[in-house]
């Protein structure tokens, strides 16, 4: 019993522990799936924000080709036409960091600007007649544009309308070759299949980097910082833009920006807080959900165990009375068997009748004594055994006699003391006899 307690207990303990490991392996796919999901949103802001910058950067591209299809169509571009193109197309609006819009004409190895608006800024006033090609970043783009005949891009420069201003904040130029021949022009999918004819110069955009990434990243989710880098600067790449410290962030990512001539770096961090938007309420549920699961299971088996504790009292109890009862019943078996031993093993003859007088027990002397054979006795009358003139004295004598379980119980003597008593033999023959009543 002690041992089979103790492997209830052990499998109560058991079954909490498995439990309490559910519960607790429940939690934590609650968390890495919150973690998964938080890596999903990391990563679509990610490629939302890389779509982002490529798509101002190709805002500005198509306003330089159709300022370049403007120079197609005409002998000749004034500077009040180009105004009023300039401001017909509205770049400052739509496209964000774009500083101006100008043109600057080739002349042997010069790249000299001509045209710049808005020129009522003395920003774009005073780089007009500087030559871009003195400078070595802006002219491997200008190269690289008038020899692929696609917009280029160039490496970090301080722009020209900054220039003075106390500001070393980054900016680029994004470069368009104009031609002379307009129907030589090649397009984008056979630039280098036709020919390009005389080179006139360039259509081009400065843009101010940090005013390009302006209000890239919406408010929802918060807590992505990023930096941008020019990546053909080779490795690690020049720092362009950084919105904020990324220290210690968990979520980090990378993202390449193939750009017209250029590539940039995209790299990403979820700060805390980005973490903390993207946590959802899931673990903590199943964590309560767990708990109180763990609570109401050890609840039961604590109410088990004491149920089956009792239960094991009442058995014990029971056993104990089974065992005493067996015991008990054991012990009158020995009795029975030790008294019918003393009276088998009688040197005379005994026999034992119930209330009716039916024979219930008569040792070998006796059957001897009457001449029956062994339990030919049992169940007979007992007035078989006595003469024809005894029997019906008997029978009366035995009703009148009081049963054992009287108040008035038989005394232990012998019958008719001096007198001739005689019994009658299964022959028929009678044969003498001392009667002792017991």
């Amino acid at each position: 019993m002690a041992s089979e307690a103790r492997r209830h207990e052990t499998a109560g303990w058991l079954v909490m522990a498995v439990a309490l490991g559910l519960a607790v392996l429940s939690w934590r796919i609650a968390v890495d799936r919150d973690r998964h999901e938080a890596e999903l949103r990391f990563d679509a802001a990610g490629d939302g924000l890389a779509a982002a910058i490529i798509a101002r950067i190709d805002r500005s591209e198509f306003a330089l080709r159709a300022a370049a299809a403007l120079f197609d169509a005409s002998e000749q571009v004034e500077r009040d036409e180009w105004r009023r193109f300039v401001d017909a197309l509205r770049p400052l609006e739509s496209g964000p960091g774009i500083a101006a819009m100008g043109f600057a004409r080739s002349i042997g190895p010069t790249a000299t600007i001509e045209l710049l608006e808005p020129i009522e800024d003395p920003r774009n006033l005073r780089a007009i007649g500087v030559d871009m090609a003195t400078e070595g970043v802006r002219r491997a783009a200008l190269t690289l544009a008038g020899e692929s005949g696609r917009p280029a891009l160039s490496g970090p420069v301080l722009l020209l309308q900054d220039e003075g201003s106390g500001t070393s904040r980054p900016g680029v130029l994004l470069y368009q070759a104009v031609y002379r021949a307009p129907s030589a022009r090649p397009s984008d999918a056979d630039a280098d299949a036709r020919p390009r004819g005389t080179l006139l110069g360039w259509v081009y955009s400065p843009m101010r980097i940090d005013e390009l990434m302006r209000g890239l990243l919406p408010p929802d989710p918060p807590g992505i910082a990023f930096e941008l880098f020019d990546a053909d600067a080779g490795p690690p790449g020049t720092l362009l833009h950084a919105s904020a410290s990324g220290a210690g962030a968990a979520l980090r990512g990378e993202r390449v920006l193939e750009l017209p001539g250029r590539r940039w770096t995209l790299r990403l961090a979820g700060s805390g807080a980005f973490e903390e938007a993207a946590r959802s309420q899931r673990p903590a549920l199943v964590a309560a959900v767990g708990a109180l699961t763990v609570l109401v299971l050890g609840l039961y088996l604590r109410s088990e165990a004491k149920t089956r504790t009792r239960a094991l009292d009442e058995a014990r109890r029971l056993s104990a009375e089974v065992e005493a009862r067996r015991d008990a019943e054991q012990a009158m078996r020995d009795s029975d068997r030790r008294f019918r031993d003393v009276v088998e093993a009688s040197p005379v003859g005994l026999l034992m009748s119930d209330p009716d007088g039916r024979i219930v027990l008569a040792n070998p002397q006796a059957e001897r004594l009457f001449g029956y054979g062994p339990d030919e006795l049992i169940g007979t009358g007992i007035d078989v055994l006595l003469p024809d003139a005894a029997g019906d004295v008997h029978a009366a004598l035995r009703a009148d006699s009081p049963r054992t379980d009287s108040p008035r119980a038989p005394d232990r003597r012998p019958m008719s003391p001096g007198r001739d008593l005689r019994g009658r033999r299964r022959d028929g023959t009678d044969v003498p006899l001392e009667i002792g009543l017991s």
